[in-house]
């Protein structure tokens, strides 16, 4: 079982936000399907590079068209994070899409103090935007190197690791790490398939409510 807040042990939860903290993909609600699981790394950073190139609009305007297009943070994420701030439980958005846009969802809902990291977006004066990854990984960020340095900040933490959004291979990527040392996926999403495949034990991510109440953060 994972620990519980207040107990002597230390607690990082690390989720992916599209999907997971946020209702949909940001990147492919604004830029289309993208071609992200190609024919190998190249192909698929320069398909993202190439679909998100083609866009021409501010940030407050990319989080308008979300807006109208019904798109929010997950039910019960705002108090499962404020949870976490009371009981001293590590939160972190460890994420493939663009700080830039996550982090305007998450000051809106009063949680600018959430710890975002993820690939950066720049967006130039004409509105054209460009996407600036963390590295060379297929998904543009190595999420195993990124919890590794956030551990030593945090050390002794056992790490929850929240995902099941409609991408998996960094996800799991950071399950055989052996950086994680609880997976909850929602049922029957990527994540949970390939942790069945490959033999590692999951718990279903049911909502955030759900798993506040598990950890001790939610009434």
């Amino acid at each position: 079982a994972p620990p519980r807040a207040g107990s002597r042990t230390p607690i990082l939860v690390a989720a992916e936000f599209d999907e997971c903290a946020f209702t949909v993909d940001t990147e492919r609600a604004l830029a289309g399907e993208l071609m992200v699981d190609g024919a190998g790394e190249d192909a698929t950073r320069r398909a993202r590079e190439a679909a998100l190139g083609k866009l021409r609009m501010k940030l407050a305007d990319a989080i308008a068209a979300l807006d109208t297009a019904g798109a929010a943070l997950d039910d019960g994420f705002v108090p499962f994070a404020e949870g976490c701030c009371i009981h001293g439980v590590s939160l972190l958005i460890l994420s493939r899409g663009y700080k830039e846009l996550i982090r305007a969802n998450l000051r809106r809902a009063g949680l600018g103090h959430v710890q975002v990291l993820a690939n950066e977006l720049l967006i130039g004066p004409d509105g054209q935007w460009r996407a600036c990854f963390r590295d060379n990984s297929a998904s543009g960020h190595d999420k195993t190197r990124s919890l590794r340095r956030a551990l030593t900040e945090a050390p002794g933490a056992r790490v929850v690791l929240v995902g099941g959004g409609g991408r998996a291979d960094d996800e799991m990527a950071l399950v055989e790490s052996g950086a994680c040392d609880h997976v909850y996926a929602r049922r029957g999403s990527p994540l949970a398939r390939a942790c069945d495949g490959a033999g590692v034990r999951t718990r279903a991510f049911e909502g955030w409510a759900a798993l506040g109440r598990e950890l001790g953060v939610c009434p």
